[in-house]
C-alpha cells in the first residue's frame, strides 16, 4: 500500500452497475470495518480498513450499489438549480468553464463579442429579452460549431491506431443528454457543453469516440474509456458540478 494511502489521501475509483457507473473516493484508515456514505453533493465516500484489497472494496460497493443510487438521486433534488435567464445587463452566462458578465448594448448592427470578461451584445433600439436570447444563443451555437471540430480533431488522433475514423460532428439541443453516437457514426453535441472547460468538452468527444468501436455501456467499453482517457470520471464529475441541462 502506498504511502499516501496510508496518510488517508482518497484515491478515484469507478465501478458499473447495470447501465449506470458509480465513481467513489477510497480512504484508508486504522478500523476493522468498511463503511460508505453518499455526501449531499451526490458524491460517494468509502473508508476502508488499512490493507483492504481495493476488489473487495468494490465488491462491498456493488452489494450497496441500489442503496447507493437512490441515495444519490434522494440529494440530487436538492442540488442548486440554474436560475432562470433573464438575459439582462449584469447577468452572469458561462462560456468554456468561465464566468462572463452579460452587456446589452444599443447599436444599428447585431453582434455578440467577448472581451474583457463579458459577453456583450449589440442589438438595435427596443430590442426585448427575447431578442438578447435569440443574439447569445446564436453566438453559443457558433462557437459550440468551431470549439467542439477543434476538440474532435485533437481527440481523434489518439484513436488513430485502433483505426477508427473521424466522424462528422452535429451540434443538436438534448434535454437530458451531453452527447450521442448513433449506429451510423455521428456524433451529436449539446451547445450547452459550450459553457464547460475544454478538458470536459475532450472528454465528452473522447466518450462518444470510444462508443465508434463499442456501442454500448459494457465493461469492456469502460477498460477501453480508461485506456483513452483515465482521469475521465474526474472531468465528468466537473462537468455535473459546473453546468446544468
Amino acid at each position: 500500500m502506498s504511502r499516501n494511502l496510508l496518510k488517508g489521501h482518497p484515491t478515484t475509483h469507478q465501478l458499473n452497475f447495470g447501465s449506470k457507473v458509480i465513481c467513489f473516493s477510497v480512504t484508508y484508515r486504522k478500523r476493522k470495518t468498511l463503511a460508505i456514505s453518499v455526501q449531499p453533493d451526490t458524491s460517494v465516500c468509502v473508508v476502508a480498513p488499512e490493507g483492504q484489497p481495493l476488489i473487495a472494496i468494490k465488491g462491498k460497493v456493488l452489494k450497496r450499489a441500489p442503496w447507493i443510487l437512490k441515495q444519490k438521486r434522494y440529494f440530487s433534488q436538492f442540488l442548486p438549480k440554474q436560475p432562470a435567464r433573464k438575459f439582462v445587463t449584469g447577468e452572469t452566462h458561462r462560456y468554456l468553464g468561465k464566468q462572463y458578465r452579460l452587456k446589452v448594448v444599443q447599436r444599428s448592427t447585431e453582434r455578440v463579442i467577448l472581451k474583457g470578461g463579458f459577453i456583450t451584445v449589440y442589438c438595435g433600439k427596443g430590442a426585448t429579452q427575447a431578442d438578447v436570447r435569440r443574439l447569445v444563443t446564436g453566438w453559443y451555437r457558433q462557437k459550440a460549431e468551431e470549439r467542439f471540430q477543434k476538440s474532435l480533431d485533437r481527440c481523434i488522433k489518439s484513436f488513430a491506431k485502433f483505426k477508427v475514423n473521424t466522424p462528422q460532428l452535429k451540434v443538436k439541443r438534448m434535454s437530458k443528454r451531453w452527447g450521442s453516437c448513433t449506429t451510423s457514426g455521428i456524433i451529436y453535441l449539446n451547445p450547452e457543453l459550450i459553457k464547460a472547460s475544454s478538458r470536459c468538452i475532450d472528454y465528452v468527444i473522447v466518450h462518444e469516440l470510444c462508443h465508434l468501436r463499442i456501442k454500448n455501456h459494457s465493461s469492456a467499453y469502460y477498460r477501453f474509456l480508461n485506456k483513452m482517457l483515465p482521469d475521465w470520471h474526474q472531468r465528468k464529475q466537473k462537468l455535473e458540478s459546473m453546468v446544468h441541462i
